[in-house]
């Protein structure tokens, strides 16, 4: 049975057509030379022609190859088509998303998030939206973000909340023989989050510590730094403090666990899209 030319083919002959050299194809491509090579031998036995002129100074197209080109270009348009449309009946995301989240969470999630996202779907653009987690969620419900990555999400009749891993907030140091060392006497932390308050007030009603210092900043990734260049003990998220080697403090002191969740509009967000979103988050 004759074989009939197959859509890889084609696009490997574009680019040949494109570069008027196999080397060059091949490396733009991203395969072997001799791959290559077979393609455009399948490619001329299924149509049965030749279909370009190996030279010296390169590859130019036949009589035959000029044809072939203009109607292999209509045909992968018309493929490219099939697939948007496929993906827009199976409800897979194209257009731009906009997605939110606390920038320790971004920091962690989005770089091999969105990696996959657009090597999975590549007619999505995205919007990336920073801020507290509140915030975010109010831009939600308001329908000013499409998705946010949240601590703690609230409940509403109106969010779909997707749980994605649980955090824990606690003291952490150094390491091993801190409390002997100057940075015991500075507490280092982030005092918009409601959970650092919560921890500081629980330490010094319960337990009695207190600190000479305190030293604010909303940016926990330089928390955490100079948590590990010693300046001070640190309130942190683990996923922040774990990464640098920061140890916990004392295993009696109070802790605060995070529910780390996926949250959109259920009236604005087809069930595929948010599936589609999530799994790439999940997938970390």
């Amino acid at each position: 049975m004759q074989q009939e030319p197959n859509i890889h083919d084609m696009r490997y002959f574009l680019e040949i057509a494109a570069t008027g050299s196999l080397t060059r194809a091949a490396e733009r491509i991203g395969i072997s030379q001799p791959g290559i090579s077979g393609s455009l031998t399948r490619l001329e036995s299924a149509c049965e022609a030749k279909l370009v002129h190996r030279q010296n100074t390169g590859i130019t197209l036949t009589k035959a190859g000029d044809a072939f080109l203009r109607e292999a270009k209509k045909i992968l348009l018309h493929v490219d088509q099939l697939k948007r449309v496929a993906r827009i009946a199976a409800d897979i995301p194209t257009g731009t998303i906009r997605i939110g989240s606390h920038p320790a969470l971004a920091s962690r999630f989005f770089p091999t998030m969105l990696t996959e996202i657009y090597e999975t779907y590549p007619d999505v653009s995205l919007e990336l939206e920073h801020g507290l987690s509140r915030h975010l969620t109010d831009m939600v419900l308001a329908g000013e973000l499409d998705f946010a990555l949240v601590v703690n999400a609230v409940d509403s009749s109106s969010l779909a909340k997707l749980e994605l891993e649980q955090d824990v907030i606690a003291v952490w140091s150094s390491g091993e023989g801190a409390e002997q060392r100057p940075e015991s006497d500075t507490i280092l932390y982030d005092p918009s989050m409601l959970q650092s308050r919560e921890i500081l007030k629980k330490l010094e009603k319960d337990l009695g510590r207190t600190f000479k210092r305190r030293l604010c900043s909303g940016h926990l990734d330089l928390i955490a730094d100079l948590a590990q260049k010693g300046v001070g003990y640190a309130i942190l998220p683990r996923s922040v403090s774990g990464p640098r080697g920061l140890v916990k403090v004392d295993a009696t002191w109070p802790i605060y666990l995070d529910q780390i969740d996926f949250v959109y509009r259920k009236d604005l967000q087809p069930e595929g899209v948010a599936s589609a979103i999530f799994a790439c988050l999940a997938g970390n």
